[in-house]
């Protein structure tokens, strides 16, 4: 289907992002559903592992973060 021929009715499947990067500056993504110890995740390009247990709309670093 091509986009000229959609109308505000039609459905639009989009694929399912876990996380979202807002600003590419900041070291914070946000969860888009609940994600799990271990699992591993693409954002904006680039693999993140999840440490802890997070539910959906909670702010991750993407980076590990620096003690001090």
């Amino acid at each position: 289907m091509h986009v000229d021929s959609l109308s505000a009715s039609d459905p639009i499947s989009l694929p399912m992002t876990p996380a979202l990067l807002i600003d590419p500056r900041d070291n914070l993504v946000v969860a888009l559903r609940d994600l799990s110890p271990g699992e591993a995740v693409e954002v904006a390009g680039e693999e993140v592992t999840i440490v802890g247990a997070s539910t959906a709309k909670h702010k991750l670093p993407r980076h590990d973060l620096q003690r001090g």
